[in-house]
């Protein structure tokens, strides 16, 4: 089926919906500065979900556009989220949130303690650690037979760096992507990988930074993705809910060639949490890569205090492997790994 495509230049107000407090670098993406609303809900517990649960969900349409990533990423326009969440009868009271929040306030607020993590734009620290990617991988990569975690994936533009990687090298792996929001999961996680899919095998019209389109998503089409991602060995897994014991106790025995985050280290309170699981899922010759700023003001975290987190474990060490300075707060990724 022919799908709709037009070229334009991406606006700040469509980057920042509704005017969003988060700042923007000097290329326009967001920083996570956080307009942060106080805990008024309890943790949500993790839970794993079918790929065929969340691709029930996804529109007759998707509006899409390509991130300003080397190579360019496919990802769902915020707007077209914004339209789904508003027709959709349940909303805005979701199965997995203990406490409702309206469409206005996902627009509005970047994040909401223990209901909405920020999950749904793509924040820059993301951009970080596929640049990152991009260098480290400029002429060959190796994914074969690879286990990727993507922790707080979000709209996983990392995860979709690798996975085109792998689709176009032709090899077989599997990615577990975890997010605290199921609606997350549902509304830019799954329809961002659908979307790679189409675009690393021909599905998907063109492959340049400020294109979007719209992308036709019919019962074959999904039948079509499944299946040939079962074809080439490429196994998909999705989790909602918190970090810490329980979801390492949900991954159980499988451990992880890589684990990733970007902008998981924002909240004092999470960080303990967030490196349990990172630690608990590296083999013994993983590596984790964690992205983000030097310091969250206004939230409180810090890249000191997850050295200083991962500096109690014996076992493990770290290294800063890229390093960020501009106007402002600086960013840095880590690579985490088990001494030898």
């Amino acid at each position: 089926m022919q799908q709709s495509i037009s070229t334009r230049k991406i606006s700040s107000e469509e980057q920042k919906p509704g005017g969003l407090s988060a700042g923007t670098d000097s290329n326009g993406l967001l920083q996570r500065q956080a307009y942060i609303r106080p805990i008024t809900a309890s943790l949500v517990p993790p839970e794993e979900h079918t790929v065929t649960s969340l691709l029930v969900t996804l529109p007759r349409n998707i509006s899409y556009t390509f991130a300003p990533t080397t190579p360019p990423l496919p990802r769902r326009e915020l707007y077209d989220v914004r339209m789904q969440l508003m027709a959709e009868d349940n909303y805005p009271v979701a199965s997995a949130w203990n406490d409702p929040i309206t469409v206005a306030d996902l627009f509005h607020v970047d994040i909401h303690a223990h209901v909405y993590e920020g999950g749904l734009k793509s924040w820059e620290c993301s951009h970080d650690l596929v640049a990152y990617f991009s260098q480290e991988y400029k002429y060959s990569i190796d994914l074969a037979g690879s286990r990727v975690l993507e922790l707080g994936c979000g709209t996983a533009l990392p995860t979709l760096f690798l996975l085109r990687q792998m689709l176009v090298g032709g090899q077989s792996g599997e990615f577990v992507l975890a997010d605290y929001n199921v609606d997350v999961l549902r509304l830019v996680t799954l329809p961002n990988i659908f979307l790679m899919w189409a675009a690393a095998t021909q599905r998907l019209p063109g492959n340049m930074i400020g294109v979007c389109g719209e992308f036709a998503t019919s019962q074959t089409l999904k039948e079509e993705f499944s299946m040939d991602l079962e074809r080439r060995g490429i196994v998909l897994r999705f989790i909602s809910g918190a970090w810490g014991k329980k979801m390492v106790q949900l991954l159980g025995e499988t451990m992880f060639d890589m684990v990733i985050g970007s902008e998981t280290i924002y909240s004092p309170t999470s960080i303990q949490d967030f490196t349990e699981v990172l630690l608990s899922s590296l083999k013994s010759n993983g590596r984790g890569l964690v992205a983000a700023k030097r310091v969250y003001f206004g939230v409180g975290g810090s890249i000191e205090e997850f050295v200083m987190t991962i500096k109690r474990h014996k076992d493990w060490g770290m290294m800063t492997v890229r390093e960020l300075v501009e106007i402002g707060v600086g960013r840095v990724i880590v690579e985490v790994s088990k001494k030898t």
